[in-house]
């Protein structure tokens, strides 16, 4: 019998395994700097139920949603423009929506010179 670690250790889509990619992606690739070091912005603050925020460094964003609820969660999708799904705790994410307790995290490339204000946009 397996215990609890070592059951999830082994299921790609376990709890366990969606936190060991997510810290692998703080370490390496395009946007761990950016996840690392990035500076914060929150995008939905008057949302309860939605959890959102971008990170920002030169030119490279981030774009974290979190629906911390056990209804699905709208949110415009236009946030996104342009962003590739970097992590998602679900398989087939939907930019736009958030299944209930589904959290995903979003890459974009954009000109170094554009603001970061335009960006991270509320």
């Amino acid at each position: 019998i397996l215990c609890c670690v070592e059951a999830e250790a082994q299921e790609e889509t376990s709890v366990l395994s969606f936190y060991r990619r997510l810290s692998h992606l703080r370490r390496e690739g395009n946007a761990a700097e950016v996840l690392q070091g990035g500076s914060y912005r929150e995008l939905l603050p008057e949302r309860e139920d939605i959890f959102a925020f971008c990170r920002k460094l030169r030119g490279r964003e981030t774009f974290t949603f979190v629906n911390f609820t056990g209804k699905a969660a709208d949110y415009n999708k236009e946030l996104l423009e342009g962003a590739e799904l970097l992590i998602g705790s679900m398989e087939n994410a939907c930019k736009g929506t958030l299944r209930p307790y589904e959290a995903v995290c979003y890459y974009r490339e954009s000109e170094p010179e554009v603001r970061s204000d335009e960006n991270c946009r509320q």
